[in-house]
């Protein structure tokens, strides 16, 4: 589900693998974005969009960071800067960071 919330859209999904609802906010160029491409290709409201594994995700992650010369990142430590981040920046909310994560 999709509701516009002022210049953002907030999406409503269910993850494929743990079936938890999240709800998380685009901009509007993203969501439009989204759209054309969804529309361009044939995939209807609840299909998958980009079926992509997480080990696809974490194969791409090393190729770039092997090409830019980075060592240790994987998508573990983007959780971890992401947690980090919203616990910061959010007055070291934790309860918030439990949730989104």
């Amino acid at each position: 589900m999709t509701v516009k919330d002022g210049e953002r859209y907030r999406l409503d999904i269910t993850e494929q693998k743990t079936g938890k609802k999240r709800t998380f906010t685009v901009l509007n160029e993203m969501y439009n974005y989204v759209k054309m491409y969804c529309l361009k290709n044939g995939i209807k409201p609840h299909e998958i969009i980009f079926p992509v594994t997480e080990r696809a995700v974490q194969k791409q992650l090393k190729i770039v960071c092997d090409y830019l010369g980075y060592d240790g990142v994987s998508t573990r430590s983007f959780r971890k800067l992401f947690a980090t981040n919203i616990y910061v920046n959010n007055d070291y909310n934790i309860v918030l960071v439990q949730r989104l994560l």
